[in-house]
């Protein structure tokens, strides 16, 4: 499997790239007036409203750092979405095969968990990602009406 490797804080995740439309760098986003914290903002990306949705926000409670590999990754999805995402530089192939692979000790939007040269690297879930950001957003627009 083909994966994006992004951190947060001092965790590398592996974001599998079946899913991923394009990743383009980081430009200037529009605010959404009360929306969750997770919600960076939209832009527009070819001609159509796209939110973005920080994963940092998402997996560790932290806005993503204004790096130069901060990006912005493009998502296939019924939605026009986009997650924000540090220190997105590089690639990985994770083959789970005859690697050791645990499921049992993933955490919350991630899969399963791999072990490469770098040390322990958790697969995102990207699924779980999208629903928990969604609801969370559904919710709070619920409020606001």
């Amino acid at each position: 499997m083909l994966a994006l490797v992004v951190h947060c804080k001092n965790q590398r995740y592996a974001l599998p790239c079946e899913r991923v439309r394009e990743v383009i760098a980081r430009v200037p986003l529009d605010a959404i007036p009360r929306a969750p914290a997770h919600v960076a903002g939209v832009f527009n990306h070819r001609g159509s409203v796209t939110t973005v949705l920080d994963l940092s926000v998402l997996l560790c409670d932290t806005p993503s750092a204004a790096r130069l590999s901060t990006r912005i990754i493009v998502l296939e999805h019924r939605e026009r979405l986009a997650l924000l995402a540090e220190r997105v530089t590089h690639t990985a192939r994770i083959e789970t095969a005859g690697q050791s692979v645990n499921a049992a000790c993933s955490a919350q939007f991630t899969s399963a968990v791999v072990v490469d040269a770098a040390g322990m690297l958790p697969i995102l879930d990207l699924e779980q990602v999208l629903r928990a950001a969604l609801l969370e957003r559904e919710i709070a627009s619920r409020h606001v009406a």
